[in-house]
């Protein structure tokens, strides 16, 4: 069932910001006051989080200790060595076909050209084969595939909340991941070698302490001791999973009992379903070129959805990232080039109903990164909203404000015509168009 943004109400002018949703009204305040306590309590004892760039400790590239060192004369053989070396057989040929750099051997300078010229053809042949991909770096695969639709500017990457307690981890840009918890000033941090460009996150269903993270190295299953006091766990608590060709892990999902997990490569047309305790995977191909941008589970286990980069398989226009809540009521959708996230209500009774609740927007100068539904949050449902600037804001929509009793919780749905509080909807099986 199709619904048009333009049926949503609209924002308040000036800079107010939308901090909740109680009793069916969205509440605004102020951007110096975004206090969401004086509203409602539910997300009284969550933890406070802000990622600024002070707590950032980027990692230094190449580019940057190549910096540290003087420049130095070198010959046409060392320069070539060099950069075959560090950029590949490309960049060892642009260098010989540029007339400031050979030092004038004419003959050299034309056999690049032409070999340049004549892998320039290959290319653009084998992009007319069906099934052929062209392998890219996962710098050049984050900003064009993730979820999150401001990755470069970011100080956040994704976002992953535990579901069976109030536990959040964040991701950060400098490829390291804090764990929030309810109650408690220790903050784990999480950060190995091979853990670069952090693209999803997903916490092991019945276990309290298991990690996974998909990366450009592959799949890393952080073991975090939640009694430990230790806020900086080491490499030995990690386990990497990785296969040739399954490199940066675009996103992962566990099955709904914890014992299979599967993880989607952007550059790998290629699923593998993992046993993890076993270390063995088992990989799922399908037939055809484009990679793996997005993988989830059923909630019965049975069926599993991907959704491929080929541009064959397209629903809906600019979107970036979508998320249900657990009981399907409510449906988050970010947009790529916005910096307004838009909320729908759903309900499921002989089909699907979407209608418009309200529009959320941040600070000046703020752009929605990540979104994420808390999985057990029993007031309602709390969207998780991780913004450009580094700060993480809940946002709840709370149906009354104390739950005296579950008669009280479903008269609320009915009241707002959504689906009764035991009803499991799996928001992985049905797709929503946007006009």
């Amino acid at each position: 069932m199709a619904c048009s943004l333009a049926d949503f109400p609209s924002l308040p002018e000036g800079t107010q910001i939308p901090m909740c949703l109680v009793e069916g009204k969205v509440q605004y305040s102020t951007p110096d006051f975004t206090n969401v306590h004086i509203y409602t309590t539910s997300v009284s004892t969550h933890p406070h989080i802000l990622i600024s760039n002070d707590v950032l400790h980027p990692a230094m590239s190449k580019e940057d200790s190549n910096r540290v060192f003087l420049p130095v004369s070198q010959t046409l053989w060392k320069k070539l060595q060099q950069s075959w070396y560090e950029k590949g057989f490309v960049s060892m040929l642009e260098i010989a076909s540029n007339p400031r750099e050979n030092q004038g051997f004419i003959v050299l300078e034309f056999v690049a050209k032409q070999t340049l010229s004549a892998l320039k053809v290959a290319s653009k042949f084998y992009s007319l084969i069906p099934g052929y991909k062209k392998k890219e770096s996962g710098e050049v695969l984050a900003p064009m595939l993730s979820q999150n639709s401001v990755y470069c500017r970011s100080n956040i990457r994704c976002l992953a909340w535990h579901p069976h307690c109030i536990k959040l981890a964040v991701a950060a840009s400098d490829d390291s991941i804090r764990i929030y918890s309810e109650n408690s000033q220790l903050i784990p941090l999480l950060k190995c070698r091979g853990q670069h460009l952090i693209s999803s996150m997903a916490w092991r269903p019945l276990c309290a302490s298991e990690l996974a993270v998909g990366c450009e190295l592959g799949v890393v299953i952080w073991h975090i001791d939640p009694n430990s006091v230790i806020t900086r766990p080491s490499a030995a608590n990690t386990h990497v999973l990785s296969r040739p060709n399954h490199m940066y892990v675009t996103s992962l999902a566990w099955s709904p009992h914890g014992d299979l997990l599967v993880s989607g490569s952007a550059s790998d047309n290629t699923m593998y379903v993992w046993a993890v305790g076993l270390d063995k995977a088992v990989p799922l191909k399908r037939v055809g070129g484009g990679g793996i941008s997005f993988v989830s589970w059923s909630p019965d286990s049975l069926k599993l959805f991907a959704a491929t980069t080929n541009l064959v398989f397209r629903v809906g226009g600019e979107v970036s990232s979508l998320v249900w809540d657990k009981k399907g009521c409510y449906l988050a959708v970010t947009f790529k080039n916005c910096d307004i996230i838009a909320v729908f209500m759903t309900s499921f009774v002989q089909n699907l109903k979407v209608s418009p609740c309200c529009f959320i927007r941040g600070l000046v100068s703020e752009s929605p990164a990540v979104i994420a539904f808390q999985e057990n949050f029993t007031e309602g449902a709390n969207l998780t909203i991780g913004w450009s600037s580094g700060r993480v804001q809940y946002f709840p929509i709370v149906f009354t404000e104390l739950l005296s009793n579950e008669k009280s919780y479903e008269a609320d749905m009915l009241a707002y015509d959504l689906p009764d509080v035991s009803t499991a909807y799996s928001p992985t099986a049905s797709f929503v168009g946007f006009s």
